[in-house]
């Protein structure tokens, strides 16, 4: 790195895309020369330097969102064609509610095929284990039959995770509450602390109890607003009438993955395979060709679905911007990717040994952190297009629709009273909370 025409060492460190290095021994400059547009840039000990003329050294990070299923890569195939049509009709638009809607009809009768199917593959599969028990290869058949069905039916979500009890929470859950009201909401059956850096809603079982997880690394970062924010955007989920988060239609959608995922043979074109077995190939043709088909059939699928899943997520956003207030939406966006220095922390944690200090040390790390790498972030993830999930809109997207709405007061207010009490429940979990995340960064990351 160059600073007025001298060289300065140091160590680069990675944290999930983001190189930070640290200077010793040599006195930090104030400001640099752009290498691009020759501007004059700040430089932030620590923090990556970086351009706002040209925007050099941004370092847009392309592989935040990247799909994990065929779900996720088909969604994300039909988002990219139908974003920006969207936002816009929205904003044009301004309210998003809609009393019927025939596209989430037929939705629901394409899932309804989807799961009749399943059940027709276990009746068959049952019949021919009945009927034919006597013929080996018939009854193997059935049997397969039976737990192809029985992998791929329908599924209620599963609470793994014991929730806090209403008694030792009484602030957490007196927010909640609060919240719903304002919203219009029900009560929320319960509220699971993890060590994740995120949140989300479920509804669990016949009952539909509604859950909300909230993670912890990232209630340590936010203020009694922002907290807001976060907690009627969950709540907002329960209202909206998001698809994806439904019963029918998104165990539909894991269904058609599963049946893709089993019976594509990802090895066909692998000479090795080839080779060895030889006989399996035009086989796997055939797979290959019923996987495509189910493919096809996917992708209708998240065409029907994609605009009204997106809409309830906007929904939210709006939902969330009447109850807590534009300025605070965004601002917890922004939080929601700092995940690389969440990363980083740990990691730190971990090297040091520094053990019972990771959300003292987290905090610090976003205390001192400057809005100028604030702006970096935020101009890393419009270049990427980055979102918090497959489902999520583009958070630029977001941000750019939430801005477009106007609300004099948030309908909610957290006092400073409130919040602290609130963080002081939360306090007592930090040291479990710590020594899980270590745990699964020693075992699951830093070993692969």
């Amino acid at each position: 790195m160059v600073l007025d025409g001298r060289y300065i060492e140091g160590t680069s460190f990675s944290d999930g895309g983001m190189n930070l290095r640290m200077i010793s021994n040599i006195d930090m400059q104030e400001t640099t020369i752009c290498p691009e547009c020759e501007e004059t840039i700040p430089v932030h000990q620590g923090f990556i330097t970086w351009c706002d003329k040209c925007e050099w050294n941004v370092k847009a990070d392309h592989k935040k969102g990247n799909p994990k299923n065929a779900f996720e890569r088909t969604y994300l195939q039909v988002g990219e064609k139908m974003g920006s049509d969207l936002l816009q009709g929205l904003i044009q638009k301004g309210s998003l509610r809609t009393s019927f809607s025939w596209l989430r009809l037929f939705t629901y009768l394409v899932a309804s095929v989807i799961h009749l199917f399943s059940l027709f593959l276990f009746i068959s599969g049952l019949l021919l284990v009945v009927f034919y028990y006597q013929e080996i290869i018939i009854l193997l058949l059935g049997c397969l039959l039976l737990v192809f069905s029985w992998a791929a039916r329908p599924r209620f979500h599963q609470l793994r995770e014991k929730p806090l009890t209403r008694d030792a929470f009484p602030a957490l859950y007196r927010v909640m509450d609060d919240m719903a009201k304002v919203m219009g909401s029900e009560k929320v059956h319960g509220v699971v602390i993890n060590e994740q850096f995120n949140a989300s809603y479920r509804e669990i079982g016949l009952r539909r109890k509604k859950i909300i997880t909230l993670g912890l690394p990232l209630l340590e970062i936010l203020d009694e607003k922002e907290l807001s924010a976060l907690i009627a955007h969950e709540l907002a989920h329960g209202i909206n009438g998001d698809q994806n988060r439904s019963y029918w239609v998104g165990s539909a959608f894991y269904t058609l993955t599963y049946w893709y995922t089993v019976i594509r043979p990802d090895q066909l074109w692998d000479p090795g395979y080839r080779v060895l077995a030889f006989f399996m190939f035009f086989a796997n043709l055939v797979l290959l060709a019923l996987s495509q088909l189910i493919h096809f059939l996917l992708y209708i699928l998240c065409h029907l679905f994609w605009q009204d899943s997106q809409r309830a997520e906007y929904l939210a956003d709006q939902l969330v911007t009447q109850t807590a207030s534009p300025k605070a939406t965004i601002s917890l966006l922004n939080k929601l990717h700092l995940d690389g220095m969440f990363e980083f922390t740990i990691f730190k944690v971990i090297n040091t040994k520094r053990t019972g200090h990771f959300f003292e040390d987290f905090q610090e790390k976003i205390r001192v952190l400057p809005e100028r790498e604030m702006e970096r972030l935020h101009r890393a993830s419009v270049k990427a297009g980055a979102r918090l999930d497959a489902s999520h809109p583009p958070t630029a997207n977001r941000v750019s629709f939430i801005s477009s709405l106007t609300y004099e007061e948030p309908l909610y207010k957290m006092d400073k009273e409130t919040f602290e009490q609130l963080n002081a429940e939360l306090d007592e979990l930090k040291p479990s909370m710590e020594q899980k995340l270590i745990d699964f960064y020693k075992r699951y990351v830093l070993l692969q």
